[in-house]
């Protein structure tokens, strides 16, 4: 081999080199990449099951305000993760859609609560009062005799 051969062997090894380097530094970063997206799908993933299990686990018992607290922090923990993804930071948004999302899970409790108001204040009228409305609409043909007996023996048990 020449002189110039060989030079031209080194400098084709001399960029090579760091063409390979740089090559492989790229492929690491790629890879890297891939598993960061993977394990925040992954955490995103795990953040909204758990914030609709315990979404679910609200509607059962909507009083309870530990669950509450729970579904509150991991709707907030899934809202920051969703936030990370797109870059924003629309956090007045995020907590009234948590908001929205734990009231009507919650709403089960609130027409529960206002059953109980209505049969309270219902059960506050006396009970010579109630059965001589339930005579009135006996009279007056709004409701049949079989619907007052009912009626009339439902108001007498609670007494």
């Amino acid at each position: 081999m020449t002189g110039e051969g060989i030079g031209c062997a080194i400098t084709l090894v001399a960029i090579a080199i760091p063409v390979a380097i740089y090559l492989r530094s790229q492929a690491e970063e790629a890879r890297k990449r891939r598993e960061a997206a993977e394990k925040y799908r992954a955490s995103l993933s795990e953040a909204e099951g758990n914030y609709r299990r315990m979404l679910e686990i609200l509607r059962s018992n909507p009083t309870d305000p530990e669950t509450r607290e729970k579904a509150l922090s991991w709707g907030r923990h899934f809202a920051a993760l969703t936030r990370q993804a797109v870059g924003s930071s629309v956090t007045i948004y995020d907590e009234v859609a948590l908001s929205n999302d734990i009231n009507a899970a919650c709403a089960g409790a609130n027409r529960a609560n206002h059953v109980a108001v209505s049969r309270e204040s219902r059960d506050s009228t006396p009970l010579e009062e109630r059965l001589t409305k339930l005579k009135n609409l006996l009279d007056k043909g709004l409701i049949s005799s079989e619907e007052y007996s009912e009626k009339r023996m439902r108001l007498l048990d609670e007494v």
